[in-house]
């Protein structure tokens, strides 16, 4: 009879700190995503020589994505083996729709973070910049 209930509460203790671990790690995934810096992304706004005015600022593509990706790789080593990042620039109709933006000077953009934290468990987030929230 001890044995048993010896046994039952090994199993009940070993669930919980599991599940406590599982949350640490997750939070910290999230959270490293979700705070991320706004220099970073600042850095990477470029602003349209041809075009000079206050709404000639756009995102460097290539630099946001490269700056992205190396921050999270960094930050995220130790914690995730791999993560899936997703990039959508867009821009508003008139009718404030969101239409995806092919063109080569983006002033939004939507930046998706998905990453696998344990077995069935993983983490979706997603984060918006746009120039005017940035300046």
């Amino acid at each position: 009879m001890n044995v048993s209930i010896f046994f039952f509460v090994t199993v009940i203790f070993l669930t919980l700190f599991n599940g406590f671990n599982i949350g640490i790690k997750g939070n910290y995934i999230s959270r490293t995503f979700i705070d991320l810096p706004v220099s970073l992304i600042k850095s990477c706004v470029l602003v349209n020589e041809e075009s000079y005015d206050e709404n000639s600022s756009y995102f460097d593509k290539n630099k946001l994505e490269e700056n992205v990706k190396e921050y999270l790789t960094i930050n995220l080593k130790e914690h995730v083996e791999s993560y899936n990042l997703s990039f959508y620039y867009f821009y508003y109709d008139e009718n404030l729709d969101l239409i995806y933006d092919l063109g080569n000077y983006p002033k939004n953009v939507q930046i998706h973070f998905n990453a696998d934290i344990y077995k069935n468990i993983d983490i979706d987030k997603y984060l918006v910049f746009t120039m005017e929230d940035l300046f």
